[in-house]
């Protein structure tokens, strides 16, 4: 015996480990000291070492043979056969039976492996706090590799401290308001920028401020007292100030005298005591002083009045028709933003608002007209009577990475502001922050992240000054977090905290839809509303208002393709609009040659279309990789440009590419051929910027561009990644020359939550891309399991809407089971990589069956099978717990069109899948 022992060292040692880690699990579990890493850590090796057991068992007899002895051993002591011996070797029956046991041992293990991380109470380690900032803290799988990266690294266990570990109740508070003295002080020196006051400067006893000031003639400098009074104008309160202060010691003329009192009355006076005199200001006075709107209030109206939409001529100011929120999705009570907004001005709380909409449903228009109320109000009075409206973009900012002062500096520069006079209108209450699109914010991956930015915006609120948060509710990962970072919390205002009060935009009727369009065209508004009564899809589409101006440009070419029965999605629609775009270009050098008789090439454009469109792709994806976030430098535009520019060219000239496209290059090369490369790529970058599709983004930077709608830019990136995805393409050679495999593509993809949704429309029914490489299949099986859910969203909101009017309690419960459903897909979901695991491990197990097993085994093919059934197992299980540390794809919507070639059916089959995904895309839109 001792000697099948040591035959069989292999087979012992893997099954003594097996047990000991699966005792040692029980041990951690029931004492709950280690750390979860630790755990985790012996959750996956127990399971490993199952799978590897099993593998033992299926290719030898040791574990049968020692199973029959404990079975002779039971008969021997009962005295009787109790259990039959089994029949000498591992029949397939037993191998099963097994291969079952194990399977079963190793869901077990996950599962109270599982259940085990959400109530563990030891004190978490610091790999398991950096785990928690990115939502890891409870996979098992990231847990055990992070616990198996320390221990190779020999680094200890160190226990997090408080304040790393509880950065989720690490709230920052709204400011409290600042001391008065210490806003006069600030107030005073924002105003008259050549008076310095020292933060030592105060004296309490006489409550005065005492500093000084240069004087412009001569650099000299002047004493300056301050004195500072509590409410309104009181010239006794100045006279028996000025003799606590002992002025007479100065001589008449050394220093200047201010007096300043806590009142928002207009008050601004020379007073004169005993020859001296004392500049009188009041608070709301000295304020605005230096603070000119203008340029401000100026730029607000010509976006709304002057800039044209789309390829039409029409304004916002034409087709604004004012938007109406709700207080839920379920709910049916419209309420016009603009009457929610002034009510809410006029209050005096700390309630902030934040107003949530899906893509294309007006939230920025929205904002701005509300804006354009208050500019045009201040132009005709110029002066502002109320809080004053700071409409800022939050587009590739980072909040949480700056001080309050350096980032509003950006935006008080492009109209001519002194940041710190903006910080003084902000502390001193007289301010309305209406941060927009933070689903833009830069460097938001984490959960940590999105919740420092946020404390950042928070430590603005100072009391008096109201905060407006919009953006898409899915930039948040689940209900909690939105719920605890945007403080969507009633009880937190009953007790006097900072607490936002949370509206969804509603949908444009087809009345308002009407109207909005009436100022493009009443003919055009006709036609729209008679098509989108007879197509659903297309009515869905017309009521996003950033849709409209899309529409309004290309109709007549979308009656051809509704007449020709082609379903219409926002991704047709936008590919049309960007081909309408360029086309317009086009027709200027047509016109231009065809008007003047001039010769081919004599245009101002140096590019023909696909140069500019392909530069364009270069750009976005540049975007992308360096998550700007639809925005981008000129100076690294210039450097894209120019390190692309003669790859470009070159490609463009290879076999298969269109003649003129080749006669233009090289016209292009031989035209500029004195000059040097820089001074060519600044040209063919010139062009770019101004011919394309980009526009100026002054948000982003003094020199940035964008494109006009981040719809645009979503959907650039779906088509560029599609385009990249066939081994001809030319933007496949540009885009991922230098990636070793194309799960850049996939990746790229899931970083814009639409973009994956342009990218299933854009495939149709060319699913090839997904037949090859495995990260590909895991990419499509996500997509499936998102739409379910979407679906069974869709299901619920129609029974909700249409079968009757529910009651609150069925909105409860409804939003309850629909929370539920999302936290167990978010959860189930990595079910995918079970799928995956389990079809290519058995693969590759049944070819090792039949190569490996002797070839007079009886039983070969039985064998064959359960030795795959065992790597598969394994594989599957592994990649279960692999699945979270690929990204999340809760942002993709394509139907599971993987089993029409998994098994390989017909083309109707897929033609089939084709028609579902459009009908399910139709509900999508119509949930969003």
């Amino acid at each position: 015996m001792i000697a099948k022992l040591f035959d069989n060292a292999l087979s012992l040692f893997l099954g003594i480990s097996f047990l000991c880690s699966v005792i040692y699990i029980a041990y951690l579990r029931y004492r709950m000291t280690a750390s979860k890493a630790r755990f985790a850590f012996f959750v996956v090796f127990s399971i490993i070492t199952c799978l590897a057991t099993l593998l033992n068992f299926l290719s030898g007899s040791f574990f049968f043979e020692i199973a029959s002895l404990a079975l002779s051993v039971i008969n021997d002591l009962a005295g009787r056969e109790i259990v039959r011996d089994l029949p000498p070797g591992p029949p397939s029956i037993y191998g099963l039976l097994g291969s079952g046991l194990a399977f079963v041992a190793m869901m077990a293990i996950w599962r109270f492996g599982d259940r085990a991380m959400v109530n563990w109470d030891a004190k978490p380690t610091i790999t398991v706090s950096e785990l928690a900032k990115q939502n890891r803290d409870n996979n098992l799988f990231s847990l055990a590799l992070a616990e198996a990266a320390r221990i190779a690294k020999g680094q200890p266990d160190l226990i997090a401290s408080d304040a790393a570990i509880n950065w989720k109740q690490r709230i920052a508070e709204a400011p409290a308001p600042p001391k008065w003295n210490d806003l006069a002080r600030s107030l005073l020196c924002g105003a008259f920028s050549e008076i310095i006051i020292e933060s030592g400067g105060w004296r309490g006893r006489i409550s005065a401020w005492l500093g000084f000031m240069y004087l412009a003639a001569n650099n000299d400098k002047q004493n300056v007292i301050v004195l500072v009074f509590s409410g309104e104008f009181n010239r006794a309160e100045i006279v028996s100030r000025l003799d606590a202060v002992g002025y007479e010691k100065y001589e008449l003329g050394a220093v200047r005298i201010f007096a300043i009192f806590d009142t928002k009355n207009d008050l601004h006076k020379n007073v004169f005591v005993k020859g001296r005199k004392i500049e009188v200001w009041g608070r709301s006075s000295l304020l605005r002083k230096g603070l000119n709107f203008d340029s401000y209030a100026r730029e607000l109206i010509h976006r709304f009045d002057h800039e044209t939409l789309g390829g039409t001529q029409s304004t916002l100011s034409d087709t604004y028709v004012g938007t109406h929120v709700l207080r839920d999705r379920h709910s049916h009570q419209r309420y016009d933003l603009a009457a929610v907004y002034e009510a809410w001005i006029r209050e005096n709380s700390r309630r902030h608002l934040a107003i949530v909409g899906e893509y294309g449903q007006g939230k920025s228009t929205a904002m701005l007209a509300l804006c354009v109320e208050w500019a045009r109000a201040y132009l005709k009075r110029k002066a502002s009577s109320g809080p004053v409206p700071l409409l800022m973009e939050l587009r590739s900012q980072s909040p949480a990475e700056t001080d309050p002062a350096s980032f509003l500096a950006p935006w008080a520069i492009r109209f001519g502001l002194d940041a710190r006079r903006i910080y003084n209108l902000i502390q001193a209450g007289e301010a309305v922050l209406i941060f927009e699109g933070f689903d833009e914010l830069r460097n938001a991956g984490r959960a940590f992240d999105r919740h420092e930015h946020f404390n950042a915006l928070w430590r603005l609120a100072y009391p008096g000054t109201k905060l407006v948060f919009t953006g898409r509710p899915n930039f948040f990962i689940d209900e909690a977090e939105k719920n605890r970072t945007l403080r969507v919390d009633g009880s937190k205002g009953a007790a006097g905290n900072a607490y936002t009060d949370l509206w969804e935009i509603d949908r444009l009727t087809p009345g308002e839809v009407m109207k909005a369009l009436s100022g493009f065209d009443i003919e055009l508004a006709t036609s729209v509303i008679a098509a989108a009564n007879q197509y659903r899809n297309f009515r869905d589409i017309v009521s996003r208002p950033s849709m409209l101006p899309v529409v309004a440009t290309i109709w007549p070419e979308i009656e051809h393709l509704q007449k020709q029965g082609q379903q219409l999605t926002d991704a047709v629609l936008i590919q049309r609009y960007l081909d309408a775009a360029y086309q317009r270009k086009e027709t200027e050098i047509e016109n231009y040659q065809r008007t003047t008789g001039a010769p081919i090439g004599a245009t101002y454009l140096m590019l023909r279309r696909e140069l500019r469109e392909t530069f364009t792709r270069l750009l976005v994806w540049d975007m992308v990789a360096r998550d700007t976030r639809n925005t981008i430098t000129r100076a690294r535009l210039d450097k894209v440009v120019f390190d692309s520019y003669k790859k470009v060219f070159n490609i463009f000239q290879t076999s298969g590419s269109s003649v003129d496209t080749v006669e233009a290059i090289r016209r292009l090369e031989a035209k500029y051929a004195d000059h040097s490369p820089q001074e060519l790529s600044e040209m063919i970058a010139n062009e770019v910027a101004s011919a394309g599709l980009f526009v100026s983004d002054p948000a982003g930077g003094v020199s940035n561009l964008m494109l006009p709608h981040k719809q645009y830019y979503e959907y650039i990136i779906a088509e560029s990644a599609f385009a990249a995805t066939k081994k001809s393409s030319t933007t496949r050679l540009l885009l991922i020359e230098n990636e070793k495999n194309d799960t850049v593509i996939a990746r790229f993809i899931l970083k814009e939550p639409n973009s994956a949704a342009y990218f299933s429309a854009v495939c149709g029914e060319d699913f090839t891309w997904f037949k090859d490489v495995p990260v590909r299949v895991v990419l499509l099986l996500e997509i499936a399991t998102i739409n379910l859910l979407l679906s069974m969203r869709r299901i619920s909101e129609f029974l909700g809407r249409n079968v009757r009017r529910p009651s609150s309690e069925d909105k409860d419960t409804i939003e309850a089971v629909l929370d539920d459903v999302a936290s167990f897909f978010r959860r189930v979901s990595t079910g995918k990589f079970f799928v995956i695991g389990s079809v290519f491990s058995m693969a590759i197990g049944v070819l090792i069956g039949f190569v490996t097993l002797p070839t007079s085994e009886p039983d070969k093919l039985i064998r064959a099978g359960l030795l795959a059934l065992g790597l598969s197992s394994g594989a599957a299980l592994s990649s279960w717990f692999l699945a979270p540390a690929i990204p999340k794809a809760r942002l993709l919507e394509l139907v599971a069109g993987h089993r029409a070639f998994q098994r390989g059916e017909r083309r109707s089959r897929s033609e089939t899948i084709s028609r579902r995904l459009r009908t399910l895309h139709e509900a999508l839109g119509r949930i969003r």
